[in-house]
């Protein structure tokens, strides 16, 4: 299983106390560099829940420790009864600067348990 290695931007590498707005920063990342770190699985809130957003809502980083804050959006339909029903979960992930980069694990889908498992 490879990490996921995010760089540090190069302002950050120049002046670590800077003002640098990492929420935008991830957000740019979220559909290439970063989405093999992210859990965006919504199965387990409804299964037929689809998810099609998600959104960096806040960065916290102190020292060599990162740790992104995120929402998934996710909607689900039910065409025996032509109901929509959507809404987003909030979850985060936590990384280590290594280098010049921070270093996040990569996500590991779970697999919803069959009723054969519970027996």
């Amino acid at each position: 299983m490879q990490d996921i290695t995010i760089p540090v931007p190069d302002e950050m590498l120049a002046d670590p106390d800077c003002d640098f707005d990492l929420v935008d920063y991830f957000q740019d990342l979220v559909a290439t560099d970063l989405a093999p770190a992210l859990d965006t699985d919504v199965w387990e809130i409804d299964m037929r829940a689809n998810a099609y957003n998600t959104e960096i809502t806040n960065v916290e980083s102190e020292g060599d420790n990162i740790v992104v804050y995120y929402d998934v959006e996710f909607d689900a339909h039910y065409g025996c009864r032509d109901q929509n029903w959507a809404g987003s979960d909030e979850r985060h992930i936590a990384g280590t600067r290594v280098g010049d980069s921070w270093v996040f694990p990569r996500y590991v889908h779970r697999v919803p348990r069959d009723t054969v498992d519970e027996f």
